[in-house]
């Protein structure tokens, strides 16, 4: 992998992260300065986890915005309508080249995050300048999040490097874990953020947008739910639905993303493509508002197939996609995301990266695994109730297993779950086979950038098909 460096940015708003431009390594003298300053306090310290959330919202790495769009097109979620990125034509294609920029830049944009991550415990590691309870909760929260952008990495790339450190030989040298290895250092740091972190919103003025003790629960659920583990993801998803105090599902679908959302876990807070506050990047690249051309920014529509599977009865349809008309022509898209950078109707959206619907229905997905089958119908009931949806009739338990994966296309469309759920379920193949000329198998898998099995003959062999 390419240098990276660990850089801050003093501002009248206080302390920032940004990526920095080709991750140019610095000396160690200057790195263990900048360290000394960022951790020397309270409030600096927490300036820097806040810096990291800043990078991981940016638009190249496996969280948010781009989370979604690689992750709908590669899908059968959505057809980009423009040509202005490379890598959204290929996506969409499900023909993507080693030497493709958007794979170079989701590459190493996200290894930059988690460069950072490391550079955050290494700074607060043995710190006794910090206050015991604010260093347990920032530790805790970049475990949580090394983990989480190792989880996406792992799931577009298959084997990967597990990058627990700052030491640029290390990292210039790293070897790629099989995929095994990577869900148990995933867990690994999963379960140390557990331990620290605290288990409500107060330390943050009640906002959702730093982690808390429920964010590694919830994603505790979803690691053992792709692994199989259905007892554990049982588990870990009731712990997070059984905190009623603090989480429940909004009545009003209207308010599900918007910030401060009571079924949010944890949400990132959004500063549009324009610079817009309280207007999401998903506002900004979902939301038609007129004829999709060559370079419109908004071009990405939902595909037929998707809208399909929702009945004329099902409020998501009405509330989560809308429609533009422009002469004898239309185009559906998605709607989840309301504000854009032309239309604001309404309160700040915030990138809602878990929340509870989805803790419902791993539960649901490990009860019905596990032959508690009245259990996964319950879960289920909740979910489809809120949407003006009947109760499932129970027929067996593989009806019921499709019933839950249906329920996911329809509840967690456009964010970035749909394209996960065909790989760890092996349904690639027979879904998109079918509705993608040119599908190969393997293009479950994205290429390791062909930029990086240059720089480093350690992350070779390349993935099969590429």
């Amino acid at each position: 992998m390419k240098r990276y460096t660990f850089c801050f940015l003093i501002s009248f708003f206080g302390l920032l992260t940004w990526g920095c431009e080709d991750f140019v390594a610095i000396d160690a003298p200057r790195t263990e300065i900048v360290r000394e300053t960022i951790f020397s306090s309270d409030e600096s310290a927490t300036a820097a986890i806040n810096g990291l959330y800043a990078i991981s919202n940016t638009r190249g790495t496996v969280l948010g915005s781009e989370l979604v769009m690689c992750s709908g097109l590669l899908a059968d979620e959505f057809t980009f309508l423009a040509s202005w990125s490379d890598f959204y034509v290929q996506s969409n294609k499900n023909d993507i080249t080693a030497n493709n920029e958007g794979v170079l830049s989701l590459w190493n944009v996200t290894y930059n995050a988690i460069y950072n991550a490391n550079s955050i415990l290494e700074g607060l590691e043995e710190n006794t300048l910090i206050s015991r309870e604010v260093r347990d909760q920032l530790v805790g929260e970049a475990y949580f999040m090394r983990a989480y952008l190792h989880f996406n990495l792992t799931n577009f790339f298959g084997d990967i490097p597990y990058v627990e450190t700052t030491e640029v030989e290390a990292n210039n040298a790293a070897i790629r874990l099989s995929t095994s290895e990577v869900y148990d250092r995933i867990i690994s740091d999963l379960l140390q953020a557990q331990d620290l972190m605290v288990d409500n919103y107060d330390f943050h003025g009640l906002e959702r947008i730093r982690p808390i003790r429920y964010a590694a629960t919830a994603l505790l659920a979803r690691v053992y739910l792709y692994l199989e583990n259905w007892t554990s993801a049982e588990a870990q998803a009731t712990s997070v639905i059984e905190n009623s105090d603090l989480f429940q599902l909004e009545s009003d679908l209207n308010e599900v993303f918007i910030a401060g959302s009571e079924e949010a876990i944890f949400q990132l807070a959004s500063i549009g493509v324009f610079g817009d506050i309280g207007i999401t990047p998903l506002g900004d690249l979902l939301v038609i508002t007129g004829r999709p051309r060559t370079f419109t920014l908004a071009a990405t529509a939902l595909n037929n197939q998707l809208l399909a599977v929702f009945s004329e009865a099902d409020m998501r349809r009405s509330a989560w996609t809308g429609t533009f008309t422009s002469g004898l022509s239309s185009w559906n898209f998605s709607n989840k995301y309301k504000n854009n950078q032309s239309i604001l109707v309404g309160p700040p959206e915030y990138n809602a990266l878990f929340r509870l619907a989805e803790q419902y229905l791993i539960r649901s997905e490990a009860r019905a695994q596990l032959g508690s089958l009245s259990g996964a119908l319950d879960d289920l009931k909740i979910i489809r109730s809120r949407a003006g949806l009947s109760d499932t009739i129970l027929v067996d338990a593989t009806a019921l297993l499709d019933a839950v994966m249906l329920e996911r296309q329809r509840e967690l469309f456009a964010e970035g779950h749909r394209w996960f759920d065909l790989k760890r379920t092996v349904k690639a193949d027979e879904v998109l086979g079918a509705v993608k000329e040119g599908w190969e198998p393997s293009d479950v898998l994205l290429p390791v950038p062909e930029q990086e099995l240059l720089n480093n003959a350690n992350l070779g062999p390349q993935n099969q098909g590429y």
